[in-house]
């Protein structure tokens, strides 16, 4: 069985793709688009719970994080609650996971547009609207930003032996968000950009990493098969 056929049913939960570039922003170091939080996070739960619009702006005060929305997410951002059945206080250590899952769980995602000096996040409805940017990460630096599941990146790889397009087209059946979650192979070259969350862009690379590996151990083992018939 062709290995590229089966990869869909590892990503049951994930969205579809477009076929165009995302736009971009480069990747700085992610302490300097992300500040450490300076203090925890209180949470109120139960049904008059802390909404997210809150969260954001108790995620801003311990870390300084410029924090952006337009008026009609933050609307929904202020109409949703965060879900805690009791009150928590969260570490300052993982404030920005505690908030980012939250985000996520409520279909909302950040897009990372400014660092420096004064760090500022778009939070973004991908089900309504294209109008964010993804963070260009090199692969060897997507494992800085784990803290932030609901960041929207976009990753370059390369794969070796693999059919681009073939595992472009396996992966398109189990996406079906096409403005952020997209996958796109550059003709024969062997080149993919990656872009969605950063938890499924890992996992698409680890797919492709995978499948490559698969194409790697046919080819070498047709090529063993043809030397013992010479």
């Amino acid at each position: 069985m062709n290995a590229l056929l089966i990869l869909p049913a590892l990503l049951l939960s994930c969205n579809s793709v477009a076929m165009f570039a995302p736009r971009s922003t480069p990747a700085a170091c992610c302490a300097e688009r992300f500040p450490e939080a300076q203090s925890p996070l209180s949470v109120k739960g139960g049904a008059e719970g802390t909404n997210l619009g809150d969260v954001l702006g108790n995620l801003s005060r311990s870390t300084g994080l410029v924090v952006t929305a337009s008026s009609a997410v933050s609307g929904m951002l202020a109409a949703t609650g965060a879900g805690l059945m009791a009150d928590a206080v969260i570490p300052a250590e993982e404030a920005y996971s505690f908030t980012e899952s939250l985000l996520a769980a409520n279909g909302f995602y950040i897009s990372s547009i400014h660092g420096g000096q004064t760090p500022t996040i778009q939070i973004v409805d991908v089900r309504s609207t294209r109008d964010f940017q993804f963070l260009a990460v090199a692969p060897a630096e997507l494992d800085s930003f784990s803290a932030h599941p609901s960041l929207l990146v976009t990753v370059n790889i390369e794969m070796k032996t693999a059919d681009t397009r073939q595992f472009a087209n396996s992966m398109r059946q189990v996406l079906t968000n096409p403005a952020s979650e997209r996958i796109v192979a550059f003709g024969s070259s062997g080149a993919l950009q990656l872009s969605g969350p950063t938890t499924l862009v890992k996992s698409m690379i680890a797919l492709a990493q995978a499948a490559d590996g698969a194409a790697e151990a046919r080819a070498a083992k047709a090529a063993g098969s043809a030397a013992e018939d010479r």
